[in-house]
């Protein structure tokens, strides 16, 4: 029942921005096809008519929002634990303290020879995928953190016994993911022996490096 609880927020909240993103788009759809019997050009119209829909709905919308997410906070706090969501913004800040650009590190003579090379090829790899691949060349995979331990987090997956389907887990703003990561290798051991004792399949996968996403 509280995984039930945990997915109305997000739904709801993800029905409400599609709904209003619809109404920007049907009024300007209907002002096209509508005729213009002014001096002015038909994209002169849709452009005031849907400046002035959106100056209007700018107020509504970020009151509403507030509201929304209220209604998504409270459901969350009954399934979340205070205790989890501390580990990870401890977690977060040790990982964010940490970061030091790759290229200081490679053209620093003084560091570790080997992970020189190792983080030269990560320069390697996305120099190819910008040049070669057209993928975005963003500060994505630039910054090392040494936290002294062979992963960044551990992810817990878990499904129902013999079912491919995996468990979801919801958070606030990120929404339902199919696992759960955690900073301290022992808390995601402790998860995974919590699942396990209920009859889940459980998987547990280290995650060596990932992208805050520009967080």
């Amino acid at each position: 029942m509280k995984q039930a609880a945990c997915q109305k927020p997000a739904w709801f909240l993800k029905s409400f921005i599609r709904a209003h993103s619809k109404a920007v788009h049907e009024i300007k759809a209907r002002l096209r096809t509508t005729p213009n019997h002014g001096a002015r050009p038909r994209t002169s119209v849709v452009h005031r008519v849907t400046v002035r829909y959106t100056a209007r709905m700018r107020f509504r919308l970020s009151s509403t929002l507030r509201a929304a997410l209220l209604i998504a906070v409270l459901p969350l706090c009954a399934c979340s634990n205070l205790t989890y969501y501390s580990h990870l913004a401890k977690g977060q800040h040790e990982l964010m303290s940490a970061r030091v650009p790759i290229r200081d590190i490679v053209s620093d003579e003084k560091q570790d020879p080997s992970l020189r090379e190792r983080l030269s090829k990560v320069l390697d790899a996305r120099a190819f995928a910008t040049q070669h691949l057209a993928l975005p060349d963003n500060d994505s995979y630039t910054e090392y953190a040494d936290l002294k331990r062979p992963y960044v987090v551990w992810n817990v997956f878990a499904t129902p016994e013999l079912s491919l389907k995996p468990i979801e887990h919801c958070f606030l703003f990120v929404g339902c993911l199919a696992y759960r990561g955690y900073f301290d290798q022992q808390q995601a051991q402790e998860k995974s022996d919590e699942l396990k004792a209920q009859g889940k399949d459980v998987f547990v996968s280290g995650v060596p490096a990932y992208s805050t996403l520009g967080w």
